[in-house]
């Protein structure tokens, strides 16, 4: 790869995509920066040992050091090979990028393999759109904070909250995970979850007016709500935002 600063940033996307993308970052890449150079905060103040580099037989670990990411090979399609690259993120994980797209329209897709470390406990925060001390308005995707916590995506404008919360289908530990999360120009939710490549679960939240602009200093984040609040824990391998007028079958496959 060139190291030429001049040389173009992004040379593994089609051109034509670009420009409707509002946030998309993939683990292949193996880079914490965006598809488009948009660089990111990683925040791991420890080591984490025993990450699987993806040896065939999985007999092979490392250990990821003090403020490292711990990339991790796993089995995304179900053949038995780890293939797929993703980051591995414990609760003292978190990844964050500055420039958030306004209130609009948008679209969320979000791939990851369940650790199952926090999914019953309160609040474990996998996505969000929120500033350092998660107040004031913005989107987030975490789970209902009881013992038998499923997944829900929710919005706040500020003063009221709104959440879709699944009434079914909790993933367990080594689980892949795909969510689909809509907001609409009304501010309503369409929630999915399908786990392992099955049907569905689905949930709706009631319409509440988008706000002018979300909370000050509100950024996207992987594993967090604000700058430490409810911690996630999950294998992430991508985190896509677009707008909706875009085709959503764009949301999915390799982009």
């Amino acid at each position: 790869m060139s190291l030429n600063p001049s040389a173009p940033i992004v040379r593994d996307v089609d051109p034509r995509l670009l420009p409707s993308t509002l946030h998309h970052w993939r683990a292949s890449r193996a880079r914490l920066s965006t598809v488009v150079g948009l660089p990111g905060t990683f925040v791991r103040a420890s080591s984490v040992s025993g990450v699987a580099d993806g040896t065939p037989g999985g007999g092979v670990t490392y250990t990821a050091p003090h403020s490292f990411p711990a990339w991790s090979p796993r089995d995304w399609d179900n053949d038995g090979a780890a293939e797929a690259l993703g980051l591995l993120m414990g609760t003292a994980d978190r990844l964050s990028w500055a420039g958030a797209p306004p209130p609009q329209a948008m679209m969320l897709r979000l791939e990851i393999v369940e650790t199952g470390a926090v999914i019953g406990s309160a609040g474990g925060t996998l996505w969000s759109l929120r500033n350092d001390g998660a107040t004031g308005a913005g989107l987030w995707l975490d789970t209902s904070g009881t013992a038998s916590g499923r997944y829900r995506f929710n919005y706040s404008d500020g003063s009221t909250t709104r959440s879709a919360l699944l009434s079914s289908g909790r993933p367990t530990a080594g689980q892949r995970v795909v969510f689909e999360a809509e907001l609409s120009a009304a501010g309503a939710i369409a929630f999915r979850q399908s786990i392992e490549g099955a049907a569905p679960n689905t949930a709706t939240a009631a319409a509440l007016a988008l706000p002018a602009s979300w909370a000050s200093g509100a950024r996207i984040r992987l594993n967090s709500r604000g700058a430490s609040s409810n911690p996630g824990s999950a294998w992430y391998r991508v985190s896509k935002l677009l707008p909706a007028s875009v085709d959503w079958s764009l949301a999915a496959g390799v982009l």
